[in-house]
């Protein structure tokens, strides 16, 4: 084998070696990227899946708190589509707001008093609070028989329903931050 005849011989070889070895390495390296394409939008199909689910599902909490005409106007109108006339809802007295724990969420709680009303009325009422979706929320319940009450199922009801709103808590600045 004459010198030149050999390197270029040489040169073809390691050619026609490196080349599908490079190849497979790029080959791979693609299925490698594809994988975790097909990985990632399979989670992207599943967690799309979970926000609307969690779309759906009523409100927790709220990203505001509530004016008292808003709420009171809800209570007054679901209380009116479900045959309790403006003179059976006797007051809402919305709470002061309160800080749940060390939570970036307060708790609004407001009472509703009710006269005579059926039961009916009031687990209707309370089915709608319950379920709606506007994160109401029950907190408690008192029924009392009215002194006038001439019909066995009339009652006096007093109601708590609350709601939570976000509110961060405010930051504290240290000492040396104030220096």
């Amino acid at each position: 084998m004459n010198g030149p005849f050999a390197i270029r011989f040489g040169i073809a070889i390691a050619v026609a070696i490196i080349t599908p070895a490079w190849s497979l390495g790029i080959f791979l390296e693609a299925k490698g990227r594809a994988e975790v394409a097909f990985h990632n939008a399979a989670l992207c199909e599943e967690l799309s899946t979970r926000i609307i689910a969690l779309k759906k599902r009523p409100a927790i909490a709220g990203t505001r708190q509530q004016a008292i005409d808003e709420l009171a106007g809800w209570v007054e109108s679901s209380a009116k589509n479900l045959g309790i006339v403006g003179d059976n809802l006797e007051s809402i007295s919305p709470e002061a707001p309160v800080r749940v724990a060390d939570s970036a969420y307060l708790e609004q709680a407001t009472t509703v008093q009710f006269r005579q009303v059926s039961l009916k009325q009031l687990i209707r009422l309370l089915n709608k609070l319950a379920n709606d979706g506007s994160g109401l929320r029950i907190k408690s319940l008192r029924l009392t028989t009215p002194p006038s009450a001439k019909d066995a199922d009339v009652w006096s009801v007093e109601l708590t329903i609350s709601y939570l709103f976000y509110s961060p808590l405010p930051t504290r600045q240290t000492e040396e931050g104030n220096s």
